[in-house]
């Protein structure tokens, strides 16, 4: 309701497949499987790990059905916005720059430039589009340079950017929202 208060956008949040532990009792979602070891590492080393050479990606069934169910949406909405935090920002950019027309624009929050190699002829065939990125300058998961490295991957294929860093961790906080709710204002 904060971010969309008049309720003109339909949300649709599918969850990662794979169970991740986050500690203190409490389980995320992945999307693709990830290093627990190679992520504690960074966080106690503070050497922050670059994830635009890693050709890892989500298994195929898990692409092949999040891009038949963007297909899917597409038949019933005028208009679709892809967003995605941290793991789910790599995917949405993936997917984004993969999915042809009927896409808005996407919002990518706290998260990282992934397999370089796989995007880079994405970004060349796809007509640029509208997007909204965001980040944590104390981010302990993925560090800012990366996501800066993202940003400016889609801005040098032209894409229409605005990004907004936030002395932060590994969230969204207001201030991330309000930009959000700004830029989704502009796509309506």
């Amino acid at each position: 309701d904060f971010i969309d208060p008049e309720g003109e956008w339909t949300w649709i949040f599918p969850p990662g497949p794979s169970k991740v532990d986050l500690g203190y009792h409490m389980t995320g979602r992945a999307w693709f499987p990830i290093s627990q070891a190679d992520l504690e590492s960074s966080i106690t080393t503070g050497v922050p790990r670059d994830y635009a050479p890693i050709t890892t990606k989500p298994p195929e069934d898990v692409m092949g059905n999040l891009q038949y169910f963007i297909e899917e949406l597409k038949k019933q909405y005028k208009g679709i916005v892809l967003g995605g935090f941290s793991q789910g920002g790599m995917i949405a950019s993936h997917l984004f720059a993969d999915a042809g027309e009927n896409l808005k624009g996407a919002m990518l929050l706290s998260t990282v430039l992934l397999n370089d190699a796989r995007l880079a002829p994405l970004l060349e065939r796809t007509a640029p589009k509208p997007f909204f990125q965001s980040h944590g300058s104390r981010d302990p998961v993925l560090h800012i340079k990366f996501g800066q490295a993202l940003y400016s991957k889609l801005k040098s294929k032209g894409w229409k950017g605005s990004w907004i860093d936030f002395p932060g961790g590994h969230e969204i906080p207001l201030q991330v929202l309000l930009k959000a709710r700004d830029f989704l204002k502009t796509l309506v």
